[in-house]
């Protein structure tokens, strides 16, 4: 027997900011979603309305640009970097470094000063599965943790 799996929507109830269900906010919604769909035909039809050898000239073009992007990186390694910094030119292969610290290398070379750059974490993963195998309480959780708020818009 097939199951006919059907996608359940998000229920967002619990962590919505001030959820009124205004209908002034549902109108701009439904405004958009007719905008975005409007928007999404006309770019079909403008798909549909280019021409057979635009389209295959757009896809020979783009193989060649990143034929040419993979060589000129291979250039760059064997022969090094360009830059025509007047007019904007650059194709280059520019070095980032990140520096990281080890604790232990902290302690070692500036042990005054150890106690106040170290910081301890804890693994939050771990945390929630000891809770999830019921071998520590959620009152034990709320005691250990503090909770910070962020926002972000779902407009889907």
């Amino acid at each position: 027997m097939v199951e006919n799996k059907v996608k359940k929507n998000a229920d967002y109830s619990a962590s919505a900011v001030n959820l009124t269900n205004d209908p002034d906010v549902a109108a701009f919604y439904f405004q958009l979603k007719q905008a975005m769909a409007g928007l999404d035909a006309a770019n079909t039809a403008i798909e549909a309305s280019v021409p057979e050898s635009l389209l295959s000239e757009r896809t020979k073009l783009e193989g060649e640009v990143e034929r040419l992007q993979r060589e000129l990186r291979l250039a760059i390694d064997a022969k090094g970097s360009f830059q025509d910094v007047p007019v904007g030119y650059y194709a280059l292969k520019q070095r980032k470094v990140s520096v990281t610290y080890s604790p232990q290398g902290v302690r070692d070379a500036m042990p005054d000063f150890a106690k106040a750059v170290i910081e301890e974490t804890v693994n939050k993963a771990k945390v929630e599965g000891l809770l999830k195998g019921g071998l520590i309480s959620q009152a034990q959780v709320d005691k250990a943790s503090s909770k910070t708020e962020s926002f972000a818009y779902i407009i889907k």
